[in-house]
């Protein structure tokens, strides 16, 4: 049995993907209950668990569409974008529209051949 591995930006010795998930889990939940009370996606940049869940780059990219299409939050599309760089073109009817603008996320990450 095969494990996929990654590295984190930091250059940490490489997770399994099982541990890169529990660990993701746990960061995602942690920085949702600190959001709970926020409106800025800037504010929600600031903390802790956020910068993590960036920090842990490219590998987690896969777990946040899957956590996008589970339970979709403003606060993904900012994560996403800081790691990737990039991101949809959102067409000004859909900007500020959780469900237009998480549709315009997922069918940007099948284009781009991101599978989760």
């Amino acid at each position: 049995m095969s494990r996929a591995v990654s590295r984190s930006k930091s250059g940490e010795s490489p997770t399994s993907a099982s541990d890169l998930e529990r660990k993701f889990a746990t960061l995602a939940e942690t920085w949702t209950r600190g959001t709970a009370h926020l409106s800025s996606t800037r504010q929600m940049a600031e903390l802790p668990a956020y910068r993590e869940i960036v920090s842990l780059g490219q590998a987690v990219v896969p777990l946040i569409f899957k956590e996008l299409e589970r339970e979709p939050g403003f606060q993904w599309f900012h994560a996403l974008h800081d790691i990737l760089g990039s991101g949809p073109e959102i067409p000004s009817e859909a900007r500020g529209k959780l469900r237009p603008v998480t549709e315009c996320w997922l069918r940007w990450g099948k284009e781009h051949g991101i599978t989760w």
